[in-house]
């Protein structure tokens, strides 16, 4: 096993050098992440869904591709508003949140 040691900080690790932040870089981090997190509490996400292929709406758009779509209770069983059809029931689609960095999330 190799273990380096960073010079700087003087600590060594397997992965290699590790840097010590000081208690003003670990403050500033935790506000900058709390400013964020309030920012996307505010804002929230936007919604997307995905036709499932069972559903009969499948062949509507694109195969597969994620839409934006918020939910609306006043329109029955198709509470899904958006998309190619324009309104869809829960049994019909996958509901995901895409982030930042692309990566889909499904929403159970």
């Amino acid at each position: 096993m190799t273990m380096n040691i960073d010079a700087n900080a003087g600590v060594a690790t397997r992965l290699g050098p590790v840097r010590l932040r000081s208690a003003e870089e670990v403050q500033a981090a935790a506000d900058a992440w709390a400013r964020e997190k309030a920012e996307r509490l505010e804002r929230g996400q936007q919604l997307h869904a995905k036709i499932k292929r069972t559903s009969k709406y499948y062949d509507q758009g694109a195969p597969g591709a994620p839409f934006k779509v918020f939910i609306d209770a006043h329109h029955g069983d198709y509470v899904v508003q958006g998309g190619p059809g324009g309104q869809y029931r829960l049994a019909d689609v996958n509901l995901y949140v895409i982030g930042d960095d692309g990566r889909e999330l499904k929403i159970s």
